[in-house]
C-alpha cells in the first residue's frame, strides 16, 4: 500500500508539469512488480510506438501536406525512444522498473516539447484567439490530470483490483501520449501559422 501512495503521488505531481511554467515531473519511479519480457512487448512497444499511419491520420488533421507529415513522422523524439526501446528490449537487464523510467523520461521530454511550443503559439496568436487557446489548453490540462488520477485511484490504489506491472507500464505509455498528441496538435497549429519549424529536442 505504502509503494501504491507513492506512485499515486508522483503521478498526480508529474501530471501538473503539462503546461508552460509548471514544475517538472519526478525522473524516476520505485517498482518491485516484475513482468515476463513477452507481456512487456505486448504492453508497450504497440501503444508506445505508433505505425506511420498512425501518426499521419493524428498529426495531419488541418494540415496533410506532404511536407508537414514527413517533419511529424521524422521527429527526433519517436526515433531515440524506438532505439532506447529496442536496446533495453534486448537488453539483459530488461525490467518493468527499466521500462517505467524510460517512459518517464520521454514523459518529460514530450512535456518539455509541449510547453515550448505552446509558448511560440501563443506569442504569434491576437487577443481573442490567444485567450481561447489559454482556456483550451487548461480544459486539456485538466481532463489529463482528472483521467490519470481516476484510473489510479479506482484501479491501482483504494479498490482491490490490481491492475499489475503491466497496468503500471501503461499509464506512463499512456500518459506520455496524451502528452505527445497535444504537443502534435499546438505545433501543428504553429505550422500552419509560421511554416516549417523543428523540435526543441536534438538527437543522440
Amino acid at each position: 500500500m505504502k509503494l501504491k501512495l507513492i506512485l499515486l503521488s508522483v503521478l498526480i505531481g508529474s501530471l501538473t508539469a503539462c503546461s508552460a511554467g509548471v514544475n517538472k515531473p519526478e525522473s524516476t519511479f520505485v517498482d518491485t512488480n516484475t513482468m515476463t519480457q513477452e507481456e512487456s512487448i505486448q504492453a508497450s512497444s504497440t501503444p508506445a510506438v505508433p505505425s506511420e499511419n498512425d501518426v499521419t491520420e493524428k498529426s495531419g488533421s488541418y494540415d496533410v501536406s506532404q511536407s508537414y507529415i514527413e517533419l511529424v513522422q521524422s521527429n527526433p523524439i519517436d526515433k531515440d525512444y524506438e532505439k532506447e526501446f529496442d536496446d533495453l528490449n534486448n537488453s539483459s537487464e530488461f525490467s518493468t522498473q527499466g521500462l517505467i523510467q524510460l517512459e518517464t523520461k520521454y514523459i518529460e521530454i514530450w512535456d518539455k516539447e509541449l510547453n515550448e511550443i505552446y509558448k511560440k503559439l501563443i506569442a504569434k496568436l491576437d487577443d481573442k484567439p490567444k485567450k481561447l487557446l489559454i482556456e483550451a489548453q487548461k480544459g486539456w490540462l485538466q481532463n489529463h490530470i482528472k483521467e490519470t488520477e481516476f484510473v489510479v485511484s479506482t484501479f491501482q490504489v483504494e479498490n482491490s483490483f490490481n491492475i499489475g506491472s503491466q497496468g503500471l507500464v501503461n499509464i506512463q505509455v499512456i500518459h506520455k501520449n496524451r502528452l505527445k498528441d497535444r504537443t502534435l496538435q499546438l505545433f501543428e497549429y504553429y505550422y500552419m501559422l509560421e511554416g516549417t519549424d523543428g523540435f526543441i529536442y536534438k538527437s543522440k
